[in-house]
């Protein structure tokens, strides 16, 4: 460690007359080769660590896609099925303001499937 001196009044007209450094001071140099890591890794292991966390979006999506328990679910034939039995079950409820809107939903995923299924019937038979 070097140690500076300031000397009276008149430093600041003079300046710097010398640097004493200790006589036991060894010269700081790098540190040895084998201590640092390789600059790719350090930079890797960061990136992975930040494309590892979870972001709030991922969560989000994870807590709201539904869990399907019964993956024939996904088959649209009984997609299909399971909306019509959703929708009868729904017709046999007593009335009120939210089985109407659940019913009314249904029946506009059916119209829009029948659509669809129309549309595909049409570009089949060009």
């Amino acid at each position: 460690m070097s140690d500076l001196r300031l000397p009276g009044k008149d430093f600041f007209s003079r300046g710097i007359d010398r640097i004493v450094t200790p006589a036991d001071a060894s010269p700081a140099g790098l540190p040895k080769q084998t201590t640092l890591p390789p600059v790719e890794h350090v930079a890797r292991s960061s990136l992975d660590r930040l494309l590892a966390a979870s972001r709030f979006e991922d969560e989000l999506d994870r807590a709201l896609r539904p869990r399907i328990s019964d993956s024939s679910l996904l088959r649209p034939g009984e997609f299909h099925r399971a909306l019509q039995d959703a929708r009868a079950l729904l017709g046999r409820q007593p009335p009120s303001r939210i089985v109407a809107g659940a019913i009314e939903l249904l029946q506009e995923e059916e119209a829009l499937r029948e659509l669809v299924q129309m549309h595909r019937s049409a570009l089949y038979s060009a």
